[in-house]
């Protein structure tokens, strides 16, 4: 093991990614801050600090903006991309302690190595998580809309535990601050079971995700089914010379809710207009529903005419109208005295019995007039 050692380097803060020690990984820079310390470092000994943010929202971090542990780069390659982009392609050295010297023009700090601890433990334990990291990465890979066998490969090459806690730690979804905690870990093997525990619970949220994401797919190829089967249906009426259907329920379903009904009645009224659709043309129960619903629509919903509750007007009206038939007027005056005396009350029914011809009719047309109200007379024909 080498001496700890004590640099001097540019910070570069990041935003979105993590790089560990022992690790290649190329990204783009935009910041100005980024940029300056790039160049210093070019200018150097091509070293720099990278640093996650604690906050990705934040556009010009600080100190008080960045974790105090980073890790030692070299900066490999630089290249520079159309419309002011720069890629960098840097390899992770070490970990450091950064102890922030400068934040302008750009960041700078004194960084302390910080190598692994030293670890004891059995072969057949280290041996175990080794087998668990790689079946764990296997899974993950798998789960991945591109599965990268190289990335399995290398990973599988070494026995080290640090490294490849390294290794799941930047290349696995991890959350980020579960990136810094690994990065943070100095003991091998700790950071390997924090690592392989929040490996799992990854595995398990991408499963529960590919789960949910199959039913929106099942979802919408459903959607897309109906979607093409209603077309073709379509087509076919119009084939049939019965293109105007969907118009005609359309109308109905609009002077259903017009009406602005009670929500039990109009489902009711939607449920026989979805009935009348899925029957085919000149249907004998297609045209007992057709005749139900226009019988509906011309009811007078929600519309109502003053009552006028007078028993003197009511006595003379009918005595005008006609002669006799005390008790009848009688019976019709003594509902009329219990409807004033109760005007909330409902559902009074009044039978007339006779033959054709004894004034059953008019006496019911002498009490809409008492009353002021319509009369709707309906012959149902025996």
């Amino acid at each position: 093991m080498r001496d700890i050692e004590f640099f001097k380097a540019p910070v570069m803060a990041l935003r979105g990614i993590a790089v560990f020690p022992g690790m290649v990984y190329s990204f783009d820079v935009g910041r100005e801050k980024s940029i300056r310390a790039l160049d210093h470092a070019m200018n150097g000994d091509q070293r720099m600090v990278l640093v996650m943010q604690k906050d990705m929202a934040v556009d010009e971090p600080g100190p008080e903006d960045l974790y105090d542990v980073g890790v030692m780069v070299h900066v490999k390659q630089v290249l520079k991309l159309p419309g002011d982009v720069i890629r960098i392609l840097v390899e992770g050295e070490f970990r450091v302690n950064v102890d922030y010297t400068q934040e302008s023009p750009f960041l700078a700090c004194e960084a302390l190595e910080m190598p692994d601890s030293g670890y004891r433990t059995s072969p057949a334990k280290l041996e175990a998580l080794l087998r668990v990291a790689y079946q764990l990465y296997g899974t993950y890979a798998d789960l991945l809309p591109k599965n990268s066998a190289e990335n399995l490969l290398r990973l599988m090459s070494s026995e080290e535990p640090g490294y490849v806690a390294d290794f799941l730690a930047m290349f696995c979804g991890f959350k980020y601050p579960d990136k810094q905690e690994a990065l943070e870990e100095l003991h091998p093997v700790k950071r390997l079971e924090f690592c392989l525990r929040t490996l799992s619970s990854e595995i398990e949220i991408m499963k529960l995700e590919g789960d949910i994401a199959e039913q929106v797919q099942a979802a919408v190829n459903k959607g897309q089914r109906d979607y093409y089967l209603r077309e073709q249906l379509k087509i076919i009426h119009q084939e049939l010379g019965e293109e105007d259907d969907d118009q005609e329920f359309s109308d109905y379903e609009v002077k259903i809710r017009a009406l602005k009904l009670d929500a039990a009645i109009e489902e009711k009224l939607l449920k026989d207009l979805a009935r009348l659709s899925k029957h085919p043309a000149g249907s004998s129960e297609g045209a007992l529903l057709r005749d139900y619903l226009d019988l509906v629509l011309e009811l007078p919903w929600n519309t109502e005419t003053p009552e006028i509750v007078d028993i003197d007007a009511a006595r003379k009206k009918l005595d005008d109208d006609h002669y006799g038939l005390q008790q009848v007027k009688t019976r019709v005056l003594e509902l009329l005295a219990v409807r004033k005396l109760s005007p909330d009350i409902t559902g009074q029914i009044i039978c007339l019995v006779g033959p054709p011809g004894v004034g059953k009719t008019s006496i019911a047309m002498s009490i809409a007039k008492c009353l002021n109200r319509k009369l709707a007379r309906i012959a149902l024909g025996g």
